[in-house]
Formats: structure tokens, sequence, C-alpha cells
């Protein structure tokens, strides 16, 4: 929830598929949340509902994640440097023993980080 002038309560929604989304379903959903949420009055006040669908440059946080995404580019900011590298783009090979194993786009070097050592990371688009 983002608190300010008005409480905002954001979600967003994706296929277990990774299938598109579309506005109708978000529509449902956020329905759905708002029968809930006025049920039960888990809110006190006046907020806004956001139902959304994560985007095709989508944020990637938990470390399933980069597993449901192994052959996809993305874009990677760590916590501290690790071989010499506080950012890169790549594409992710493979994820084991929450490690994951990224080829670097600038020079195709296999890169293994422990999950914990990334900061940020988010898919990034390559067209249609």
């Amino acid at each position: 929830m983002i608190e300010g002038p008005t409480k905002t309560l954001q979600f967003m929604i994706e296929g277990a598929d990774l299938s598109d989304i579309t506005i109708n379903q978000c529509t449902k959903v956020s329905r759905l949340i708002s029968e809930v949420l006025d049920e039960k009055d888990y809110i006190q006040g006046d907020y806004s509902l956001e139902v959304s669908s994560p985007g095709i440059e989508r944020p990637i946080i938990e470390y399933i994640d980069f597993k449901r995404f192994v052959g996809s580019k993305v874009k990677i900011k760590l916590i501290n440097k690790y071989e010499n590298k506080t950012s890169f783009t790549g594409i992710i090979k493979k994820c084991f023993d929450e490690k994951i194993t990224f080829i670097d786009n600038k020079d195709s070097k296999v890169i293994v980080i422990p999950f914990a050592l990334i900061d940020e990371a988010k898919l990034v688009f390559n067209g249609f």
C-alpha cells in the first residue's frame, strides 16, 4: 500500500502460464478485490485500488521468477560489486542452488551470481 493524501492499494496479476492479461481480466479482479475489502472493511477511510499486469519489462523479484524466465533477457543491478560489475544486461541461462547463471550481453561472459546479491532485476523487451 502506498500512503499519501489517498491510500493506494496496488495489485499486479499475471496468468500462471505467463499469458497476457486483458483489461477485462484486470477489471474482474479489481471488482472481486474491492468487494472483499469493502465487505470486511479492511482499510479505514478512502483508498484507491489499482490492478494491472506486470508489463513487458516486468520486475523480477523472487528466485522462482528467475527460474520461470530462463532464456529471457534481463537487466540486473547488484547490491555490491561482483566480478567487477554492479549492473549488467544478459540472458538467464539456468538457476540452481539459489544462484543464477547469466550470459553477459556485452562480452558473452558466463556470470554466476548468488540470488542474495541481486538488488533489482527486470525483463528487457526484445521487440516483436
